[in-house]
């Protein structure tokens, strides 16, 4: 039982780690929060669906174009909403955000309809570890999640790309000065945030089934996540993803409902003695 509820936290939380921190590089970047990004994680999911199912292309061939595709997307958005109305105050530009989000949502149903869909996996069996037994496709799911981490970690430490977008997140008048363009760093950001999120829904579309609605709870709990993390922070959305799905796989197998609770419970308690999060800078670590 213990076991068995230690691989459901980490395919959880490795699954809040891929969203909360594209979420989290893009409020570093821009200081903004994406509200379409519980849908583009919807697409992602969408678009593997699309590609598997109805035209036969390999799944991870189908995971690479449709976290490509949704990139892209996401750098649209940035380009033609949040860019141009960055200063023209944040009432405005959220109530476009979210007009984003419900027109992606609108396109959505009226493509794919209501009904639940279903990527067949293309990872069949499973292991057998301590009594426990672990789907081949949720260990996948975890593994890929690493390694995506371990190359954006690279790309953001060791990359000139990940160095420019970090002097921006830091200091983005200093970086200009230094030939940074900040509407650059803000549309990388953007492509590689809501690329991420694709990729945890198309990860999670032979796991779970897929709908046009599917994007709203795993916006609220990203939102969670680099809320107790600290917002910008890449290193506390990965503690804080982790910590979040071992507090629910943990959770639901032992307290049941009681779960969701205890969730926006430790939520409220971090506002109030941590109002920045346990990482709490606007900056990307």
């Amino acid at each position: 039982m213990v076991v068995q509820a230690i691989f459901n936290s980490l395919t959880l939380g490795m699954t809040y780690v891929l969203i909360s921190c594209g979420l989290s590089l893009v409020f570093g970047v821009s200081l903004l929060i994406n509200w379409p990004h519980g849908s583009l994680y919807m697409l992602g999911a969408y678009g593997t669906y699309y590609l598997c199912a109805e035209l036969g292309i390999n799944y991870f061939v189908a995971l690479l174009i449709s976290t490509s595709f949704v990139g892209g997307i996401g750098m649209l958005i940035e380009k033609v909403v949040n860019y141009p109305l960055g200063n023209k105050g944040l009432l405005r530009i959220m109530g476009a955000s979210l007009g984003a989000m419900w027109f992606i949502e609108g396109i959505a149903l009226v493509i794919f309809g209501e009904e639940d869909k279903k990527v067949t996996t293309v990872f069949d069996g499973r292991i057998d570890i301590l009594g426990a037994v672990v789907p081949v496709d949720r260990a996948v799911v975890i593994i890929v999640a690493c390694l995506i981490m371990l190359a954006l970690y690279y790309v953001l430490q060791r990359t000139k790309l990940g160095k420019s977008i970090r002097a921006v997140a830091q200091d983005r008048i200093y970086a200009e000065l230094q030939g940074i363009s900040e509407k650059r760093s803000r549309l990388l950001s953007m492509g590689i945030g809501c690329g991420l999120a694709a990729l945890a829904g198309g990860l999670l579309a032979p796991i779970y089934y897929v709908n046009p609605f599917m994007g709203i709870m795993p916006l609220l709990k990203a939102i969670i996540v680099v809320t107790v993390g600290g917002m910008g922070s890449i290193s506390g959305s990965v503690i804080a993803g982790l910590a979040l799905g071992f507090v629910e796989g943990f959770g639901y197998a032992y307290l049941g409902t009681w779960t969701t609770v205890i969730v926006f419970g430790l939520l409220i308690f971090t506002l109030i003695i941590k109002p920045q999060g346990f990482f709490g800078r606007l900056s990307i670590e």
